[in-house]
């Protein structure tokens, strides 16, 4: 039975490292997918805006460009990057 001394402990160093890091990796996937998210949101509606003749306010990094019927907004974070197209109305 001495022999199993400590063992617990051992057992607990080891394992805790791996639960945090499952842990730092599924917060990180966590925000990632809500940048994400973000990001299409607000292409979508500075496209939206810009088809439909408005003049919403363009968030910092946006490119934008028409072609003919469209518009195209493009939008790069640290994270990740989007776009969006809207057609122009008549």
């Amino acid at each position: 039975m001495s022999g199993d001394r400590g063992s617990t402990t051992v057992e607990w160093a080891l394992s805790l490292p791996v639960v945090v890091m499952l842990a730092m990796a599924a917060v990180s996937g966590m925000v990632a997918v809500a940048a994400k998210l973000g990001c299409i949101s607000v292409t979508r509606d500075t496209a939206l805006a810009l088809a439909r003749g408005g003049d919403p306010s363009i968030p910092d990094g946006a490119v934008v460009s028409r072609d003919g019927e469209t518009v195209t907004v493009a939008v790069h974070r640290p994270v990740t990057g989007c776009s969006a197209t809207a057609v122009l109305e008549p």
